[in-house]
């Protein structure tokens, strides 16, 4: 009975993640362990008082003096651990060390096609396009300069966007091309100033950016300024396509955005996330923070019933300790296999 309990209590707890199937998993599973406890408490007495016990099988008494075989290897493991109880200290001790030098390697993969097999159709479109074009993960940093308008025709906020995104291109391999406002600049500039290397630059003049603009809008395709910067010119799209779709990769990225924070704060510009990889990650996070937080409500209603059951808090703490050392192992496994 206790079992069962115990076993609902853990996927109870999942109730604690913000990911809905993970929720509904959690429900479904401990109702339907609940019900098998209900049932084999109704039924298995009502089948033994109908069809009665099976015959027990007679034990020699005079062959097994010392008793069953696994009767005999639980005594003689627990007599074991009592008579050499330091040394079984030592090791929880040096298990609990390494296991947790094996946490710290684990990470979630969020990655969709790692899912799949290598040789599958999928992964080796995936492959293909990653080998020969930008990538089919992407990563969007949505730039707003909280209304102030015409925030991005400025040549230091062009120029510190350009100089981020030449940084992350040439940092990572995985990250097959970038664009944004600033590369139609460095080309505009470029194509008016005779096709010269020399003039793929973000102009120093706000009011030269601001007639390239309009003659952009004048002879090109509008539109397509509208997929990287707003009418006001108050949020900038930039577009970062990655060859992977990983967390690891996606981190990777976020963390060299990271450091032009507050370069970009110093201007008065804010920087939000969005993209099928950044949605990954996200996706990630909210799995490992519910499964903490779940891991950690079930362990706290264990103790709590255990102590109710035994009417001892000093119990119910004791009883915790397999349930952490299991843990501890399994996730440091995890890590040294990652």
């Amino acid at each position: 009975m206790m079992t069962s309990i115990t076993t609902a209590v853990g996927f109870i707890s999942l109730l604690t993640s913000q990911v809905f199937p993970v929720k509904y998993f959690g429900i479904f599973t401990a109702f339907g362990v609940l019900t098998a406890m209900v049932l084999s408490l109704v039924f298995l007495p009502a089948g033994i008082m109908i069809f009665g016990l099976p015959k027990a099988k007679k034990v020699n008494h005079d062959k097994d003096k010392e008793g069953h075989s696994h009767s005999k290897l639980a005594n003689n493991f627990a007599t074991g651990i009592i008579k050499h109880k330091y040394i079984s200290i030592i090791a929880a001790v040096l298990i609990i060390a390494i296991s947790l030098i094996g946490i710290q390697k684990l990470w979630i993969n969020s990655s969709f096609l790692d899912k799949f097999e290598k040789d599958s159709d999928i992964v080796q479109t995936d492959k293909f396009i990653n080998e020969n074009f930008g990538g089919t993960s992407s990563l969007n940093l949505i730039l707003d300069a909280d209304g102030r308008e015409g925030a991005f025709k400025e040549p230091d906020v062009l120029k510190l966007v350009d100089k981020m995104q030449k940084d992350v291109g040439t940092q990572l391999d995985v990250v097959g091309n970038t664009f944004s406002l600033a590369d139609y600049m460095n080309r505009m500039n470029k194509v008016m100033n005779a096709d010269q290397e020399a003039y793929n630059t973000i102009p120093d003049d706000k009011n030269m950016i601001a007639q390239y603009l309009l003659l952009y809008e004048m002879s090109g395709d509008p539109e397509n300024l509208n997929k990287v910067v707003d009418y006001n010119y108050e949020k900038l799209n930039v577009t970062f396509q990655l060859k992977k779709d990983d967390a690891k990769t996606i981190n990777s990225v976020l963390d060299i955005i990271h450091s032009y924070e507050d370069n970009f704060n110093d201007l008065g510009i804010s920087i939000n996330y969005a993209g099928s990889g950044y949605k990954a990650l996200v996706f990630a996070n909210l799995i490992l923070d519910g499964q903490i937080k779940s891991l950690l409500l079930s362990l706290l209603i264990i103790i709590v019933l255990i102590s109710i059951m035994f009417k001892s808090i000093k119990v119910g703490l004791i009883s915790s300790v397999p349930i952490i050392l299991t843990a501890l192992i399994s996730f440091g496994i995890m890590g040294y296999l990652n």
